[in-house]
């Protein structure tokens, strides 16, 4: 036993090193102990007695081999190696027994497939990879923030704004007139300002300080595009600071010189990929203008697809959205500059019984001559889950519901029982609990359950194990609990205890 506790905080104490030393940018250094760490865990493994213990050092060991994975395929710029260490945290997901790390690995897996698609948008440029860069590097965000851990949002938000730099640098060398390369150059100087100010906020001095090399090298260029304008004529302007919002691409090819003539309104949205019925997630949009000539914006339409309502709480900066029209917001002929971009957000609530959701909102717009524009974003889904029915058609049956909860709640809370090893009961204590007779709970045949245990498994929301034999008493005991496996469960218990 002391043997098995050594080596557990030899190994979580290597994990914490690692950590250490991938906020300070020490790759080699983190990817080492990460390896240590699950070597020891492995051996660890093996001295394990049951299952729920073997089970807990398996999470263990498939974080430490996908962080090490995740730091492998940043040094090498890897989209395979960060397809690996996305699949590597899913088994992570998969074999943890805690909410919490649950969550974590989730927005590790997400933030993996954003960044293998994001080195697969440096080398296609195509559109689709970028929006779903964005939108995994969200989901992620939105799973720490789900576990409570709002520090290292910073770090997605960061990488966030490296993506959207990363627009402007491919851009600019197709400009054919300096001055236009130059404040494309300027854009991505700005946006990586930003970037590197979020990561040194957030603690990470190694990513802030690969954003400070190159920003070192963007400035070089734009100078020397300024410089080369000065040659051919006298400048106009120069970037000035402005609050940057995510940058979009058209679905055609944005950085075509035929389309940068005449404004060129794009639209790029960020939401969750999965919610659950009845509950709210934020949706974020963002314009910009790609053209090299003012728009006059007209309307956007779309924002609230069917199966959603407008949070009344939801909006900010004061934009109305109308949501009897499907969510339309009228701009009132609002001038939009080249290179210009806005962003606000909204919070929408799904209603019962919706699967899915398809975004595919449109804006209306005019160019200088008056003429009519209208860009409309690829469709976009989001896949939901169902809210939990506790519509029973017995009474007994939500009795029985009511005591299952209370005893997962009163063991993981009070107790302070492992989630794996809470709200277990016979059907003896539960007849007890809620005053149930012994024909009702057990029914008619011999070892069986009543009509009101059978509902409740039919409905998927309790679950059985066998457990080996009490004090007292021969062979297995069968006992019963709340399916807490199942997210709707887990999201109604986590209501309940206020998390």
């Amino acid at each position: 036993m002391a043997s098995g506790r050594r080596k557990y905080c030899a190994a979580r104490k290597l994990i914490e090193q690692a950590r250490f030393s991938h906020k300070w940018g020490d790759v080699s250094q983190s990817m080492l102990q990460y390896s240590s760490s699950a070597e020891i865990l492995t051996e660890l493994k093996e001295e394990q007695g049951t299952e729920s213990e073997k089970k807990e050092i398996d999470a263990m060991i498939y974080s430490c081999m996908a962080w090490q994975k995740m730091e492998e395929a940043e040094t090498e710029s890897s989209v395979d190696l960060f397809n690996e260490a996305a699949k590597l945290f899913s088994k992570v997901h998969e074999s943890s027994t805690k909410q919490k790390s649950s969550l974590i690995s989730r927005g590790n897996e997400n933030f993996c497939l954003a960044m293998a698609l994001g080195l697969k948008f440096r080398q296609s440029l195509e559109l689709e990879d970028y929006k779903r860069a964005k939108s995994h590097l969200v989901e992620a965000s939105n799973c720490y923030s789900s576990a409570g851990i709002q520090e290292v949002v910073g770090w997605f938000t960061a990488t966030e704004r490296v993506l959207d730099a990363y627009v402007y640098i491919i851009k600019a060398p197709l400009e054919t007139d300096p001055e236009a390369r130059a404040k494309n150059y300027g854009l991505a100087e700005e946006i990586l300002k930003q970037s590197a100010a979020i990561f040194d906020h957030s603690g990470y001095r190694g990513k802030k300080n690969e954003i400070l090399a190159a920003l070192g090298k963007i400035r070089s260029e734009k100078e020397f595009a300024l410089s080369l304008a000065g040659m051919l004529g006298e400048p106009k302007i120069v970037t000035s600071p402005v609050t940057f919002s995510p940058p979009e691409l058209s679905s055609e090819d944005s950085l075509r010189l035929s389309e940068l003539k005449r404004p060129n309104i794009q639209i790029a949205l960020s939401f969750p990929r999965k919610a659950v019925a009845g509950e709210h997630f934020t949706v974020k949009v963002d314009l910009i203008n790609t053209g090299k000539e003012p728009a006059t914006l007209h309307k956007i339409e779309g924002l609230l697809p069917s199966g959603t309502m407008l949070d009344s709480d939801g909006q900010k900066g004061g934009r109305g959205i109308e949501e009897s029209s499907s969510g339309m917001m009228d701009f009132e002929g609002k001038r939009f500059l080249p290179l210009q971009m806005d962003t606000f957000s909204y919070t929408v609530k799904l209603k019962s019984n919706v699967d899915a959701l398809e975004f595919n909102p449109k804006v209306y717009y005019s160019d200088q001559s008056g003429k009519l524009w209208i860009t409309q974003t690829d469709l976009q889904r989001l896949d939901t889950s169902r809210v939990l029915d506790l519509n029973f058609s017995e009474k007994k049956t939500k009795e029985l519901f009511d005591c299952l909860v209370k005893s997962f709640i009163k063991d993981l809370t009070i107790e302070k029982l492992h989630e794996d090893r809470s709200g277990w009961r016979t059907i003896s204590q539960i007849s007890n609990d809620i005053g149930m007779s012994s024909s009702t709970a057990y029914g008619k045949v011999k070892g069986g359950m009543g009509l009101v245990f059978v509902e409740l498994q039919r409905l998927g929301l309790m679950e059985t194990r066998m457990f080996p034999g009490e004090r007292g008493r021969g062979g297995n005991v069968t006992k019963i609990r709340i399916a807490y496996s199942k997210e709707p469960i887990r999201g109604h218990i986590r209501q309940l205890i206020g998390h």
